[in-house]
C-alpha cells in the first residue's frame, strides 16, 4: 500500500478489503470441508484434531512468510532519504523543520 500513489488509494483499500473478505470465505470453506470429510471418515474428535493442526500450520507459515515480507520505511526513514537525494541548506532544514512544528 505504500508504494500506491494517492490518486489510487481508495481503489488499492477496496481491493485490499475485497481480498480479505473472499479468503476469509473460502478459508471457512475449505477448513469446513476438510472437518466434515475427516469426521465422516474418523469422527468427530479426530476431525478437531486434525483441523486444528492444521490452522497452526497455516499460522505458522503466516508467521514466516510475514517476517519475509516487504517492510514499509518509516517517515523519518522517508525524509532521511529524500535529504539524501536533495541536500538542503541549514536555512531551509530549520524552516522545514518549523512548518513540521507548525502542523502539529
Amino acid at each position: 500500500m505504500t508504494h500506491i500513489p494517492r490518486a489510487f488509494a481508495g481503489l488499492a483499500g477496496g481491493l485490499v478489503s475485497a481480498t480479505l473478505q473472499i479468503s476469509a470465505a473460502l478459508s471457512v470453506a475449505i477448513i469446513g470441508g476438510i472437518f466434515f470429510t475427516a469426521a465422516d471418515a474418523y469422527g468427530p474428535t479426530p476431525a478437531i484434531t486434525i483441523v486444528s493442526i492444521l490452522i497452526a500450520r497455516l499460522l505458522l507459515v503466516s508467521a514466516l512468510l510475514s517476517l519475509r515480507a516487504e517492510r514499509a520505511p518509516s517517515l523519518e526513514t522517508r525524509s532521511k532519504i529524500v535529504e539524501a537525494h536533495h541536500p538542503q541548506s541549514p536555512d531551509t532544514k530549520e524552516a522545514h523543520a518549523l512548518s513540521q512544528a507548525q502542523d502539529q
